[in-house]
């Protein structure tokens, strides 16, 4: 442990190196760093693309020597990964030089420096069991254990019980179940939606003691934990995965929290387990006391690691609610995260009894709310919050949680609402609700799990979690006076429990995915739009305009690509589109784009252009050919001998295209004309149909 301690005095020493780059990761100084790390630095500003170079780096390890590596600059065009090869020797000091050429694109010169981390020791056989064995306690503290028995699914009648159903807010509600048993595992187990009347919208096939996040996502798509390839999987508007995120750098994914952006950003909480000597805090603590930390993890749009924040950097063991004499400890158990108003996270530590706030682009704390580093007072609030779940900022700027209550005088558990004054660090208790058992009127406590939702029209919808009385509830939507206008009791013959449940208003049609759409072809007058299908979509909408007009052209086709005709040169249009799904549902519109039609100027001199039909006496089809050397979009007319049009058409030619088709199956027969129009010339070519 004395080397821990010496570490901290490292890592303040190279604060003055931190300040040449906004964000360094792992930090300076740090210690105990797991072999496959990778480095991230952002320098606060965007980085000149064209001097970005390998060589402006050196990663070297005192034991392993220089590493090769992949340099990445991530879309922020602020933030540079660099990935070694192959990981680092165990118990070595890594050494990472950026030399004076990294340069920003405002021509921003750094000055040569450099920077070190320590890499953990090689633990035996018998230590990485230990690891093992705590990465599952930690979990089971608020996880069911695997089931010893196999059942096959039933329906969810008979899962729950509606008790109370009085004109609740509108929304299906999303909901875990699972059986708190370690020997029993209920046909029930799974990720859920119902409506307020207790109808099934979905239940999960097949997935058995998988509780914990199930949730839609801010970017539109569900998720939720999947223990058995431990990843947060994420589905379409079919329920069908379509992606899945874990956790980088040798840590183990954490069950508790997944949050997807729109903009693409994934964040996510991981597991960084030591082995510890715990004596310098405790006489009694274990010298090789297996120690559970947390790490936060942010992922960009293109599943690059952007920031990761770890709490041995920022938080010493002895800040635990936990016995410091435990031979495996869990010091902090994060348990929520919150992307607030400002970018930043507010994170939720239970072990901790503390919600903090992260600054996001360096990782420091803006402020700590609760436990041993509180830094606020409390407000019309006596006993605080401890053991509490799933930390939120609120539309009103009000911050809500779950208070589980473990350590309270009198165990109880209460959601509560907080006006927190950031600057003069008070934080006044402005509403709260425990619900209470009905038979009895007595407080519930639930000991882990649950949340706060705090719906649109101002009622709060909570989740107890962990159940310790069988007669207790799970579910309420209770109004701003603490009526109660829905409530679930969910199955206790099965045992089952929910960690988190929220009341989602989704329509269950993935949008077409703006990365996905693509434009081709462009013209003067036309541009072809292609896009990536949508998983159950049975047709498209097409919306396009130009940004001067305020009505929209539409188009319904059952087709990933159209040609957009007629427009006008060297004009901008907007478009957007949306999927109408299988199910009956059509997705939100994607969002607004925009392209430019060329300038008519841009297609050059056509009167050399040789344009020629075959054959001239024909029966249905009709090929006209050309020596085109750009693309150029036609309008081709078919006149009689008497000059009146028999059929009309419009196509798009391309240099690499060597004739169309026309047919003509539909005239009869007689000496016809073909005229083609494009831009200002015109050609007129006769031809005999039979």
């Amino acid at each position: 442990m004395k080397f821990y301690l010496i570490s901290l005095l490292i890592v303040f020493s190279f604060r003055n190196v931190v300040a040449r780059f906004e964000y360094v990761s792992p930090m300076p100084g740090s210690t105990l760093i797991n072999p496959e790390h990778n480095i991230i630095l952002r320098e606060g500003h965007a980085v000149n693309k064209d001097l970005l170079n390998n060589d402006l780096f050196t990663i070297e390890g005192a034991i392993s020597g220089r590493h090769d590596f992949i340099l990445t600059l991530a879309s922020d065009e602020k933030t540079v990964i660099l990935t070694p090869v192959i990981p680092f020797e165990f118990n070595e000091m890594v050494t990472v030089t950026v030399r004076k050429a990294f340069c920003t694109a405002a021509g921003k010169l750094s000055a040569d420096f450099s920077f070190n981390f320590t890499t953990h020791r090689r633990y035996t056989a018998e230590e990485q069991d230990r690891i093992q064995s705590q990465l599952l306690k930690s979990r089971t503290e608020e996880m069911p254990a695997v089931a010893t028995t196999s059942e096959t699914r039933s329906a969810m009648t008979g899962a729950f019980e509606i008790t109370v159903n009085n004109s609740p807010s509108p929304g299906d509600i999303f909901f875990d179940t699972w059986n708190s048993s370690i020997v029993y595992k209920s046909v029930y187990d799974g990720f859920h939606i119902i409506t307020t009347a207790g109808d099934s919208v979905y239940s999960s096939p097949g997935v058995e003691n998988q509780g914990f996040e199930w949730d839609l996502n801010p970017d539109g798509h569900p998720a939720h934990w999947n223990a058995t390839n431990e990843t947060f999987d994420v589905l379409d508007s079919n329920y069908q995965v379509i992606d899945k995120y874990s956790a980088v750098n040798g840590y183990y994914t954490d069950p508790h929290e997944f949050i997807l952006l729109p903009d693409g950003h994934a964040f996510l909480i991981a597991s960084d387990i030591l082995i510890y000597d715990m004596t310098v805090y405790d006489p009694e603590g274990s010298e090789e006391c297996a120690v559970t930390g947390s790490i936060i993890q942010e992922f960009d749009e293109d599943k690059n690691l952007v920031f990761e924040w770890r709490s041995f950097d920022h938080i010493s063991p002895d800040q635990s609610n936990q016995d410091l004499t435990l031979d495996n400890l869990d010091y902090t158990h994060t348990n929520s995260l919150e992307i607030d108003s400002d970018g930043n996270i507010i994170a939720s530590h239970r072990h901790l009894d503390e919600i903090s706030k992260i600054n996001r682009q360096t990782g420091d704390f803006i402020w700590r709310l609760g436990g041993k580093m509180n830094q606020f007072t409390f407000v019309n609030d006596t006993e605080g919050f401890c053991y509490q779940h799933d930390a939120r900022r609120i539309a009103n700027g009000h911050l809500t949680l779950w208070d589980n209550g473990d350590s309270h005088a009198i165990h109880h558990s209460a959601a509560k609402e907080y006006d927190l004054d950031e600057v003069n660090h008070t934080a006044t208790l402005v509403w709260s609700y425990s619900p209470v058992i009905a038979s009895t009127g007595e407080p519930v406590y639930f000991y882990g799990m649950g949340n706060v939702q705090r719906l649109d029209n101002g009622n709060t919808f909570i989740n107890g979690g962990w159940a310790t009385n069988p007669e207790q509830s799970n579910i309420w939507e209770v109004t701003p006076e603490g009526e109660v206008v829905w409530e679930m009791k969910l199955n206790d013959d099965s045992l089952l429990i929910s960690y988190r449940a929220h009341k989602r208003q989704w329509n269950p049609c993935a949008l077409v995915t703006p990365s996905g759409i693509h434009i081709t072809a462009l013209t003067s007058r036309t541009t072809t739009l292609e896009w990536r299908k949508v998983s159950n979509a049975v047709s498209y909408n097409v919306a396009y305009k130009m940004v001067s007009e305020t009505e929209w052209h539409q188009i319904s086709l059952t087709d990933t690509l159209i040609q957009l005709q007629d427009l006008i040169p060297s004009t901008v249009y907007t478009f957007q589109l949306r999927a109408a799904c299988l199910n009956g549902f059509t997705s939100d519109w994607s969002p607004v784009d925009t392209f430019k039609t060329e300038d008519t100027a841009s297609i050059p001199d056509l009167h050399d252009l040789k344009v020629y039909l075959h054959p001239n006496l024909t029966h249905d089809n009709l090929f006209i050919g050309w020596n085109l050397p750009v693309s150029a979009t036609f309008d081709v007319t078919v006149l009689d001998a008497s000059g009146r049009e028999n059929m009309e058409t419009t196509f798009t030619a391309q240099p690499r295209d060597v004739e169309a088709l026309i047919d003509i199956s539909n005239l009869q027969g007689g000496i016809y004309f073909l005229q083609l129009k494009c831009e200002s010339h015109d050609w007129l070519l006769p031809f005999v149909k039979q």
